[in-house]
């Protein structure tokens, strides 16, 4: 059997050597309790072994299984850095570990599958496995543990993948994470205002929409530099029918944006509001002021948004501004990722 082999070298000190597809501890299933042989070094014409509880098999293993997780978050810098730029450095830490926690239950002991499953931690979500065919798969006791990542790579489609980061940042939102460390910063949103989105406010737009949650729920590309995002900021009002607003606190500070691309008598809605200012009524508020200028603007047009199903945050927002769906309609169509909300003016 292949895993870790733990010996006390010549010196004393414990080393551990593993082979680079598992993880499974060298185990005899004939002792009781479970135990692992450690070798110590020739004393005269004997060997001493110490016997050790599968509990502290996995104690000594979960060092190797962090370094490995560190190596996935020190490759995705450079393949999906947009999947860690928004991150603290506390909230990374939270998703290796909560990542390496679901790698356990699932009993992974695949090095890849291990490095996978982590990789998807971030670049999906913490809790992508809650997304239902994922569970079926990664819970499934019919289908063996070293099968289980191919499964579920196999299995997906690009529908599971979207729903299932939507459904994982809905659902931290609604249920945060044991050991989340993200409290959210004080807003009255009823002190909120649209103002004129300008280049002064870059910065803080940069900063806020590079949360994952938040582009990733939003639909946004995520921008590589602060010079990028001001010069995409500069574009709206430019006469191309692309109008933004910073949506923004009693001191000034953007705490989100809101925009419509006006065509003809129909004009598609976008919003997001950054992480830390969730779960206090500020999408509502400024959608709330938005939907009043345009009524006193007068005209008769048609507002549209598209929100990721499962969204359910959006849903509420929509529905109290006076937006409504066909969600039927849109199935049959067979338009799954997506529902349209619109208002008539």
């Amino acid at each position: 059997m292949c895993g870790i082999a733990w010996r006390i070298g010549t010196e004393g000190g414990l080393s551990a050597s593993r082979d680079a597809s598992s993880f499974e501890a060298i185990l005899d299933a004939e002792y009781a309790p479970y135990c692992l042989p450690i070798v110590f070094q020739k004393l005269g014409e004997c060997h001493r072994m110490l016997v050790i509880s599968k509990e502290q098999v996995s104690s000594l293993e979960r060092p190797l299984r962090r370094r490995l997780g560190q190596e996935v978050i020190t490759a995705l810098r450079q393949s999906s850095p947009h999947s860690l730029q928004g991150l603290k450095a506390s909230e990374i830490d939270e998703r290796l570990d909560f990542a390496l926690a679901g790698a356990d239950l699932y009993e992974l002991v695949d090095v890849r599958d291990v490095q996978a499953y982590v990789r998807l931690g971030f670049t999906i979500g913490p809790r992508f496995d809650e997304h239902p065919p994922f569970k079926r798969i990664l819970a499934d006791q019919k289908i063996i543990p070293r099968l289980r990542m191919k499964t579920l790579f196999a299995c997906a489609t690009a529908s599971d993948w979207v729903l299932a980061a939507v459904n994982d940042i809905v659902g931290r939102f609604l249920v945060p994470l044991e050991t989340s460390s993200m409290l959210p910063t004080k807003l009255d949103a009823g002190a909120i205002a649209l103002v004129p989105i300008r280049a002064q406010h870059a910065e803080q737009y940069f900063r806020l929409s590079l949360h994952p949650d938040v582009w990733r729920l939003a639909g946004l590309h995520p921008f590589q530099t602060l010079e990028m995002c001001e010069q995409y900021l500069l574009r709206f009002g430019d006469g191309s029918g692309r109008h933004s607003l910073a949506v923004v606190g009693p001191g000034g500070e953007l705490v989100g944006a809101i925009s419509l691309f006006r065509s003809d008598n129909e004009a598609r809605l976008s919003y997001w509001v950054g992480r830390p200012y969730w779960g206090q009524g500020v999408g509502n508020a400024a959608l709330i002021q938005l939907t009043e200028r345009l009524k006193s603007q007068g005209g008769k047009f048609r507002i549209v948004a598209t929100v990721y199903r499962g969204n359910s945050l959006s849903f509420r927002v929509l529905e109290k501004c006076g937006f409504s769906t066909n969600e039927n309609a849109q199935s049959a169509s067979g338009e799954s990722d997506t529902l349209h909300y619109s208002r008539a003016f």
